[in-house]
């Protein structure tokens, strides 16, 4: 059995309101997510985790999008790897694979969807990531230190996906020490090592500012 973890707790305060329900061409932006994953052959369920004040409204999108792939909708943490660890203790021994996704990311392909999880069976992990275009320079203060080479840094992606044993020890590994990690692919390489990367989406955005769902709109207009 494969599993998603979708992360969508944020508070989207940047926009001024809960990113994952701002409409883009009439429908929420969770709902464009969740319809991927829906239609994602190698998956099999769903679980969302949003804040508990959205839970309400997070059914009731489920339900008019009719997204049946939704098993649990929880409540998340105060950070992100709070919201996922919520979301792994709810997953069944039967699972195989997980898969965590940003609910602020709805221009995910089914196909990065799909090739992630059959990577993740080959490995401990699998992340989708792109390289920088911009030249990146290492700063102290507002004084450049140095240019650091863009061919040895990746963009990172969701969805990342793992073997869920794998991903669920790391959490709880982390737990104990108080560790904590900006993406999910950080607990894996501090307890299990190395991860895989499979080339990555430029349409895969993550909508951070109101350029942003101005990008997404594009994007998903020209897809439709």
């Amino acid at each position: 059995m494969n599993t998603a973890i979708i992360a969508a707790a944020g508070s989207g305060t940047r926009m001024g309101m809960p990113k994952i329900f701002l409409e883009i061409l009439g429908k929420p932006v969770i709902a464009h997510c969740l319809e991927r994953f829906e239609r994602a052959k190698n998956l099999d369920a769903v679980v969302l985790v949003v804040r508990e004040d959205m839970i309400k409204e997070a059914k009731a999108t489920c339900r008019r999008f009719n997204i049946s792939k939704v098993k649990h909708i929880t409540p998340g943490g105060k950070r992100r790897s709070d919201s996922v660890w919520q979301g792994l203790k709810l997953l069944s021994d039967n699972t195989e694979i997980v898969a965590v996704h940003d609910g602020a990311r709805p221009n995910v392909s089914i196909r990065l969807i799909e090739r992630c999880i059959e990577c993740a069976k080959l490995h401990n992990g699998c992340v989708p990531g792109i390289q920088p275009t911009d030249t990146i320079k290492q700063v102290k203060g507002d004084t450049i230190v140095r240019t650091i080479s863009r061919e040895k840094l990746i963009l990172t992606q969701t969805p990342q996906c793992f073997k869920f044993r794998i991903l669920l020890e790391s959490y709880r590994r982390a737990k104990e020490e108080q560790l904590d990690f900006t993406d999910d692919a950080g607990f894996v390489e501090q307890y299990f090592g190395d991860v895989m990367l499979i080339p990555g989406e430029e349409e895969n955005i993550k909508l951070t500012t109101p350029f942003d769902i101005e990008l997404a709109k594009l994007i998903l207009s020209i897809e439709n």
